[in-house]
């Protein structure tokens, strides 16, 4: 049987009656129904009663079904998410604010939360748990597996992918400490990717004296750490075990070069990498 709401068919429920059984508001069609007719609240009603007597037979509704508590599953404090996802039927959604693992066992955080689970089939299904005013967690599984649940926290930036090329720093060896230079300067070569920063050094470098210790700025303009990073860089040539030259990125996004150490008699070649996360605007 078909139910009329205005000009849309309702499907869903069929009723096991007759057509002797129909009353005349039911045998109505939308070409005799008026404005007030097409409610057809009573219909429904009919239908219902019919269904919760046991006298009809519900059909799988296309429209999602919603879950906001765990008694409406049969479920109580103590299951876990497994537990919860393999309850639902395909085509639902489940969203239940959680207060610890007291609740939900196998939260990701034993924090208050809430818990999204969307089931459209046994493969389709997408799982979530925000923490109040905190990460967001994604609940991962195996195709064809829902025994087994994997939580990865997920990660935001608002900085773009970028690969610098070569920049070369104070090529010309300009504001140089006195006692010290350089041939073809320093240069830098970073990549930042999910909101951090590999950048590789290198560069040559050369001390006509002993260095106690001198600092010299390359540069202004790279990638901001959220605090000064340094990085020892080691000498290719090793030409002399007691040097030692760091390269530091400051707060503000400056290079800048430390020397101290005995005489590098002769032009050596000193490299690292370094890494950190980068400072979002």
């Amino acid at each position: 049987m078909s139910i009329y709401k205005g000009s849309q068919k309702v499907m869903g429920i069929i009723a096991s009656q007759g057509e002797a059984d129909l009353t005349e508001y039911q045998k109505k069609n939308d070409s005799t129904l008026n404005t007030t007719d097409k409610t057809v609240s009573g219909a429904i009603n009919e239908l219902k009663e019919a269904i919760d007597s046991g006298t009809g037979t519900e059909v799988p509704s296309p429209n999602i079904v919603t879950y906001s508590s765990l008694d409406q599953l049969s479920l109580t404090s103590g299951t876990t998410s497994i537990d919860i996802l393999n309850a639902l039927p395909d085509n639902s959604l489940l969203r239940i604010e959680v207060g610890d693992n007291a609740v939900v066992t196998d939260i990701p955080e034993n924090v208050k939360g809430v818990l999204i689970i969307d089931k459209n089939s046994s493969t389709g299904i997408n799982i979530e748990y925000k923490v109040v005013g905190g990460e967001l967690y994604i609940g991962l599984l195996t195709i064809g597996d829902t025994t087994t649940l994997t939580w990865k926290r997920v990660c935001v930036t608002n900085l773009k992918d970028t690969t610098s090329g070569y920049i070369w720093l104070n090529k010309n060896g300009n504001s140089m400490p006195s006692g010290v230079t350089t041939n073809s300067g320093f240069y830098v070569n970073y990549t930042i990717k999910n909101g951090w920063c590999q950048m590789l050094i290198g560069g040559t470098l050369k001390t006509s004296n002993t260095v106690d210790y001198a600092s010299f700025t390359l540069a202004n303009a790279l990638p901001k750490p959220n605090a000064l990073i340094f990085q020892q860089l080691w000498s290719e040539e090793n030409l002399n075990s007691t040097s030692r030259v760091i390269f530091t990125v400051t707060s503000s996004g400056g290079a800048q070069l430390s020397v101290s150490g005995s005489a590098l008699a002769k032009v050596d070649y000193w490299n690292g990498i370094i890494s950190y996360p980068v400072k979002e605007s």
